[in-house]
């Protein structure tokens, strides 16, 4: 899961495991998440089915319908990037050959494939290790907790977790598959642990590179399972800190190279 070579992984680990230890959190990150699932189900349940990243899959399963051609790697194909990102709130667009200043932050995203886009890209990878979805090299399909995820008016809460808690680790995992990548997984994990420490737990404050928050970060927020207030201090809704703390915990497992499965 998380798509990363032993290589990355490692440096991955490494940069995590400084993280939590500079922010006191290696040990407290159990009790967090046993605090955080005190929040009750159907807060919880509610909290998620608002998120972009969780309403959006309906959207997505009745775009996908019996089926629809992918990429050789399962992945969106490049004219289709357009209207699925559309579904996350994301203006892009799919070409083959980016043109002008595609690093403008007003126009739309140049992008010649799925990884372009980050925040598309791991909710594809949370949906599909979820089983939500299922692609192969030609298709998408709806997966085996597809029907589950339709039968309510809000999808389950066990599986919205499930699609929030890997959506959260991958985006926080994503970076070691880029160049300097061990300097962003480093800088993601301290604001979210000082949001979802219970009163009982100090967490140090971590000095960051002062730039804001990182792009992990934000797209978490784009996401809907964390907000920004003032001068860019991170805070967690108490109906998606279930989710956050997990994915926190599943990024460092899976990093370390010891998650289930």
């Amino acid at each position: 899961m998380l798509g990363l070579t032993g290589a990355e992984r490692s440096g991955g680990h490494g940069a995590v495991e400084d993280a939590l230890d500079d922010a006191g959190a290696s040990g407290p990150l159990g009790a967090m998440v046993e605090d955080a699932e005190k929040v009750s189900p159907e807060t919880r349940r509610r909290a998620l089915a608002q998120t972009t990243l969780i309403a959006a899959v309906k959207d997505l399963l009745e775009w996908v319908g019996p089926g629809r051609p992918v990429t050789q790697t399962g992945g969106v194909r490049r004219g289709d990037i357009r209207q699925v990102a559309k579904m996350l709130g994301i203006r892009t667009v799919g070409v083959a050959k980016r043109v002008g200043d595609h690093r403008d932050e007003g126009a739309p995203v140049q992008a010649l494939s799925m990884a372009d886009v980050p925040l598309l890209a791991q909710w594809w990878e949370a949906l599909s290790t979820a089983q939500v979805i299922r692609t192969n090299s030609s298709s998408v399909r709806p997966g085996p907790a597809a029907a589950e995820w339709s039968a309510e008016a809000l999808p389950p809460l066990d599986l919205a977790e499930t699609v929030a808690e890997i959506f959260v680790a991958a985006t926080l995992a994503a970076p070691m598959k880029t160049g300097f990548g061990s300097f962003i997984v480093r800088e993601s994990p301290p604001p979210l642990m000082h949001a979802l420490a219970p009163e009982d737990v100090d967490v140090p404050d971590v000095a960051g590179f002062g730039h804001g928050p990182v792009w992990t970060l934000r797209n978490l927020e784009r996401a809907g399972v964390v907000t920004f207030g003032a001068s860019d201090s991170l805070q967690i809704p108490e109906g998606t800190r279930a989710a956050v703390a997990r994915g926190v915990r599943l990024a460092a497992a899976h990093l370390a190279g010891t998650e289930d499965g």
